[in-house]
């Protein structure tokens, strides 16, 4: 197990947000960018005030781009409706 160091700690953590195809590009990317903040909003009100000035915290909303599943069914648009978590 590696040591806690500095270098080991994210430096960014970035809400990355989702939508399905159906429905207009802006529709959408709207929709994807209030997932994003929504989760940055519920996740950063429950960290210690050290951990929030120690990470720069960002959320943004890409809509329909880069679908994980297919669109042509209920399965595939559920699965494309998600906020991705990246770390850096």
């Amino acid at each position: 197990m590696a040591a806690d160091t500095e270098e080991a700690r994210p430096s960014e953590v970035m809400f990355v947000g989702f939508t399905d195809s159906v429905g207009s590009f802006e529709a959408n990317e709207a929709l994807s960018r209030g997932r994003s903040l929504t989760l940055r909003q519920t996740i950063t009100q429950r960290l210690s005030d050290e951990v929030r000035n120690a990470i720069d915290i960002s959320s943004i909303g890409y809509g329909e781009l880069h679908p994980a599943a297919r669109n042509e069914q209920n399965d595939g648009r559920r699965i494309d409706r998600r906020v991705e978590v990246w770390v850096r």
